[in-house]
């Protein structure tokens, strides 16, 4: 069992523990090793993670609301599958390096995917109305079915965005990078 009521922690492996069921609120966890560590069933509410390690970890039921998440690599983690009891995940990434990761069916309207690498991952239905991908390269990520009202491209690359199978009104894009949105529909550009 993890011990926390100390708000900080540093340079701690916690690599393929179990930490089911616990409760950390108010925590700040650096230059920590959570690599395959189960949290189901956790809560983790006003949590900061910095440089940190999180590829893997297990959040089947567990209900994540203001995690941060800053210069860590998750790799592998199934976003989708955290509780909604609480209402939608509320977490942001900032210089962070995530791959192959499901945010599937949430609600993350607003959320903050800033300077990131955001590769392989998959947004299926997701509400990212407002989410903001300032400077994140989007290498290889899916998004269908989402609704991307207003949400900030400007500065990011590498997305491919559907505009035929996602709802894209008022979201903000720059050029060069929106000329891949053309690639969706049934033009001959010359």
């Amino acid at each position: 069992m993890l011990d926390s009521s100390q708000t900080k922690k540093k340079g701690l492996s916690w690599a393929n523990k179990d930490l089911s069921k616990q409760e950390f609120q108010d925590c700040i966890f650096e230059q920590s090793d959570f690599s395959y560590a189960d949290l189901s069933y956790s809560s983790l509410q006003n949590v900061t993670f910095i440089s940190c390690n999180l590829s893997g970890i297990n959040l089947t039921n567990s209900r994540l609301l203001g995690v941060t998440f800053n210069g860590c690599k998750l790799t592998g983690v199934d976003f989708h599958q955290c509780a909604s009891t609480l209402g939608s995940p509320r977490f942001s990434f900032s210089q962070c390096v995530v791959n192959g990761c499901n945010f599937s069916d949430l609600k993350l309207s607003k959320t903050p995917f800033l300077n990131s690498q955001l590769e392989n991952c998959v947004f299926n239905n997701t509400d990212l109305t407002e989410a903001d991908f300032s400077m994140t390269h989007l290498s290889n990520t899916l998004f269908h079915s989402c609704k991307l009202q207003k949400s900030n491209f400007i500065t990011s690359r590498n997305y491919i965005v559907d505009p035929t199978s996602n709802t894209i009104t008022k979201a903000k894009f720059s050029l060069p990078e929106a000329i891949s949105l053309l690639k969706f529909l049934d033009i001959e550009l010359q």
